[in-house]
């Protein structure tokens, strides 16, 4: 924000304070801006998060996946778009998009988690997981499960 006194001098202060010594015109400059705020697990867009001019345009761009290095990722599914204060949203799929600025947001990066899952055996087995993948089978196994699934490992009972 600024001050233009009589249309020639700028003052760049948030307060004002004047000796007035005849007629005066004063104009007040400003950027109207809106606060973005965004919630996300993996961090990445977390720096976006602030102060936007109106009008602005922030480019939302995520991973599909996103390694987290110690055996665990997330799997991008969705940007939700909320005006912040109501509960209208807007879903965006696509993990690149962007978010054109006129009024205050939040963004919620929907994100799945998942383990990696390493079974190995000297005898085939079969393995089956809730959610997803199911009756893989194999002495050595290496997949992803989401969180929260349910791990089924069979042996078969006669081995010849």
């Amino acid at each position: 924000m600024n001050y233009v006194i009589n249309n020639s001098y700028i003052v760049t202060t948030n307060t004002l304070n004047l000796t007035l010594q005849g007629p005066t015109s004063i104009y007040v400059n400003y950027t109207l801006q809106y606060m973005l705020t965004i919630n996300d697990l993996s961090g990445l867009l977390n720096g976006e998060s602030g102060w936007h001019n109106y009008g602005s345009i922030v480019t939302l761009n995520e991973p599909e996946i996103y390694y987290l290095n110690n055996g665990t990722r997330l799997v991008f599914n969705a940007y939700y778009i909320y005006l912040t204060g109501t509960s209208l949203y807007h879903t965006v799929m696509s993990n690149v998009t962007n978010l054109l600025v006129n009024g205050p947001y939040t963004v919620i990066v929907n994100w799945t988690k998942q383990y990696r899952v390493n079974v190995n055996s000297p005898v085939p087995v079969i393995i089956s997981l809730s959610g997803g993948l199911q009756n893989i089978s194999g002495y050595s196994i290496v997949t992803w499960a989401n969180e929260s699934s349910v791990l089924i490992i069979l042996v078969p009972g006669t081995m010849y």
